[in-house]
């Protein structure tokens, strides 16, 4: 379970990095493009300014809380002999990124 926890938590910092930086930044927020969401637009107030700041926060902690979920279902695993622990961590880990990853690809791009 040690290895398992260790590989899901690893599995889940590239899939964080990933869902954090190509999809929402690259992606929906244009950050490598010269898209520039318009003024007055909810990409724009997601993308820009103090309100983007809190979104670019907020997946951060998504992004670290996937990566450390795993590794506390580990521990919780180990001691009480049993593997749910880790699969309910892990789960409620990666929630927040699917979430990000899905509001990336249908929120609107105007």
């Amino acid at each position: 379970m040690k290895a398992a926890g260790s590989a899901l938590a690893i599995v889940a910092a590239i899939a964080g990095f990933f869902v954090g930086f190509a999809v929402w930044g690259v992606r929906y927020c244009g950050g490598l493009t010269p898209d520039y969401p318009a003024t007055g637009t909810l990409r724009r107030d997601l993308c820009r300014g103090t309100s983007g700041d809190f979104v670019n926060a907020g997946i951060v902690v998504a992004w670290l809380l996937a990566a450390a979920a795993p590794l506390l279902g580990s521990y919780w695993s180990r001691r009480r002999a049993t593997v749910w622990p880790l699969v309910v961590c892990a789960t409620v880990g990666a929630t927040p990124l699917v979430a990000i990853a899905i509001l990336a690809y249908t929120l609107p791009q105007n």
